[in-house]
């Protein structure tokens, strides 16, 4: 991914000094380029949804129970569940495309259910 990635920047880099130089405005495509930028966004859609599906969870556990204890033990253990499925991703070689993408925002959402359920 690493190595993609810098070859597609190194690619781009050399295609806007064409640019500036010779005035043009080059379009870009490619099933490399088209992979790398959709890698990337993923990448960063990744954190956005899960810090977005946490927060949403937290302040509605917060209105609703008004107890920093109900918002406080089900967000650590789902962030700890969230951490353990990512690494496991990691440890057995399997990269985030944009299925594996949805794993962190669903088990925030089942698992905040799931504790609460367990508090009560």
């Amino acid at each position: 991914y690493q190595r993609r990635v810098h070859g597609v920047a190194e690619i781009m880099a050399l295609c806007h000094q064409f640019e500036e130089e010779s005035q043009l405005q080059l379009h870009y495509s490619g099933l490399p380029y088209i992979r790398t930028v959709s890698a990337i966004k993923v990448r960063g859609e990744l954190y956005f949804f899960s810090l977005l599906a946490l927060g949403i969870c937290v302040v509605i556990l917060f209105v609703v129970f008004r107890s920093f204890k109900a918002v406080l033990f089900p967000a650590i253990i789902v962030l700890i569940s969230v951490i353990w499925a990512l690494g496991m991703l990691a440890t057995l070689g399997y990269e985030i495309n944009i299925l594996t993408s949805i794993l962190p925002p669903l088990l925030i959402i089942i698992g905040i259910s799931n504790c609460i359920y367990m508090l009560n």
